[in-house]
């Protein structure tokens, strides 16, 4: 069954409110708070299985004015248009106000009751929130069958029996293995290892002004010992050159010794060879001519 058209004509906070479905599709109906959500589900349900004796719908429109108007198809052809009205007996009417018998409706319906109805597809907030454990659980047989059929499983107690151990696999409140849990442990370890390895915005400052201090001291650091460097190598080359000053002196000393000699002419020394050959020669000659 498609509903292809809901006019709330005279229905809860509603007066000739129209909600066309023609096209085909998902129809998402929205709206703020207190906008008539809850109202025009109910006068959907109302509008397929009638409208409550005890209706609380009817603070705008007197009971007897209360009027829905409907249009239905299916999937094979057929069409209905037509009026449900409040009241005991004859509540379904024509277009055109004729009395209508409840067994049109059923091409449409294929069995589903008010009460399944509501259970499956007229969930409000109230009983989602009441009564939506009931259908999870499958309390009745008709819900669990379609339940079951829907899911293509004969057994949805089986499918959420699997759900469950794969859930626990995945997490318990206390436990450490399940991979969610291993993950969240993880990822504690992890912000912690962060949190550890990170510094505040003030230590950190604190860390830059040191850094600063530091390079400030290694750079005159480093220019000492350039400086030092000179220094060691100049007194290297000195420590290499003393004994050579030492000797030096030395000499010097023994110069000054000296200072009364006379300086020899360069050819003194044939010279003096000469002379001590003439001298030789000359006491030959002397000792030839001296009587013995």
């Amino acid at each position: 069954m498609r509903i292809d058209e809901l006019n709330l004509a005279a229905f809860g906070p509603f007066t000739d409110r129209v909600l066309a479905f023609g096209e085909t599709g998902l129809h998402i109906v929205y709206g703020p708070n207190e906008a008539g959500k809850s109202s025009a589900l109910r006068g959907l349900k109302a509008l397929l299985y009638g409208i409550d004796e005890r209706t609380l719908d009817n603070f705008l429109h007197a009971n007897d004015k209360l009027r829905i108007r409907g249009f239905l198809s299916t999937n094979d052809g057929q069409e209905l248009a037509f009026i449900r009205r409040k009241g005991r007996k004859n509540t379904l009417l024509t277009s055109d106000g004729e009395s209508l018998d409840e067994q049109a409706l059923t091409p449409f319906l294929q069995g589903v009751t008010a009460e399944l109805f509501e259970t499956l597809f007229g969930i409000d907030h109230q009983a989602l929130v009441h009564g939506g454990q009931e259908i999870l659980e499958q309390k009745g047989e008709v819900g669990q069958a379609l339940f079951s059929a829907a899911l293509g499983s004969h057994a949805l107690h089986a499918v959420l029996a699997e759900l469950d151990v794969e859930a626990d696999g995945l997490f318990r409140p206390r436990g450490s293995t399940q991979t969610i849990n291993s993950a969240l442990k993880s990822y504690a370890d992890l912000n912690k290892e962060v949190r550890e390895c990170s510094l505040s915005s003030r230590e950190w400052d604190e860390h830059r002004r040191a850094l600063g201090r530091t390079t400030k001291e290694l750079q005159k650091i480093q220019s000492e010992l350039t400086d030092n460097r000179i220094e060691v190598n100049r007194l290297q080359r000195i420590q290499r050159v003393l004994p050579k000053l030492a000797r030096r002196r030395e000499l010097y000393q023994e110069l000054e010794l000296l200072s009364d000699v006379i300086v020899l002419p360069d050819d003194f020394t044939d010279r003096r060879q000469q002379a001590v050959h003439a001298l030789e020669t000359a006491q030959v000659i002397v000792g030839k001519a001296t009587p013995r």
